[in-house]
């Protein structure tokens, strides 16, 4: 994993797997839950002042490369996935409950990512939360929640416990 780029509150990390584009998917995946296990554990040890609250998205294609960067429309689709939150619902075709979609500290993926997962028999679960238009790109996309399968979530507050 390398961090390409920072926006001062999001990062751009790249996974190079030259034998398996898949599987730098289910790694990248499985990073953000451990960043997010991290995290919850961390914010339980510091003033309410010093939490650390997270969006995470996760999509997959070929990017451009440019001196130290990457760029290119799979790059932007990435950072759109990121900037999804609870007040996107309104204007999304088919979304699920505002009340279901958590204020922070979740994992969001595009369709492709979504199919690799599905596929590949991963321990988690994906919940479409809408199709969604977003910036820059034609038509509606279905956005995917990645939960960890048959558990009850919180990671702090990204919801889900019954």
């Amino acid at each position: 994993m390398r961090c390409l780029r920072s926006t001062g509150d999001g990062y751009l990390l790249t996974f190079h797997d030259p034998q398996s584009a898949e599987r730098a998917a289910l790694r990248a995946v499985e990073a953000v839950f451990e960043l997010l296990n991290r995290v919850a554990h961390r914010n339980r040890e510091v003033p309410e002042e010093r939490v650390l609250n997270l969006r995470c998205a996760v999509h997959l294609g070929e990017v451009d490369i440019v001196s130290n960067d990457r760029e290119g429309p799979h790059v932007s689709l990435a950072f759109r996935l990121e900037e999804i939150s609870r007040a996107s619902l309104p204007v999304a075709l088919n979304p699920i409950p505002p009340e279901q979609f958590p204020l922070q500290n979740y994992v969001l993926c595009s369709e492709e990512v979504a199919g690799i997962l599905s596929r590949r028999a991963s321990p988690w679960e994906m919940v479409s939360i809408g199709l969604l238009k977003l910036k820059g790109f034609p038509g509606w996309r279905e956005v995917f929640r990645v939960l960890p399968e048959g558990h009850p979530v919180d990671l702090g507050t990204g919801m889900r416990v019954s």
